[in-house]
């Protein structure tokens, strides 16, 4: 099953206003390592369900939320809590790294950012 899509509309509800944190890979569709990193982050959300939030955002059609989380190359996957960066990593990860940022974020006490798009 393919992760939600995010995008300009649903980001601030998906991210900022749920408590619970969000996974979100920042991809292109022209990205070969992006292709090779979904069908993990999709075995994830199999496995785990309502119980780990994975969205993608493709940054090609979604340039100013890629500029405000400063996304220099995909995929890049934030995991962010309330919206602001908790843990982010570059490139292709296995899934046990992927299922650690959520244990490294909840160690984590991320500043309050501000949504600009």
């Amino acid at each position: 099953m393919p992760l939600a899509p995010l995008n300009s509309l649903n980001f601030y509800e998906s991210t900022y206003a749920n408590p619970e944190p969000a996974l979100v890979e920042f991809y292109s569709p022209r990205c070969s390592y992006c292709g090779k990193l979904a069908p993990v982050l999709e075995d994830i959300q199999a496995a785990y369900g309502s119980t780990k939030r994975l969205y993608q955002l493709n940054v090609d059609e979604e340039r100013e939320l890629a500029r405000y989380y400063r996304i220099r190359s995909v995929p890049t996957t934030i995991l962010l809590k309330r919206g602001s960066p908790a843990v982010t990593c570059l490139g292709c990860m296995a899934k046990e790294q992927i299922l650690q940022m959520w244990d490294i974020a909840n160690q984590a006490q991320p500043t309050p950012a501000s949504p600009s798009a």
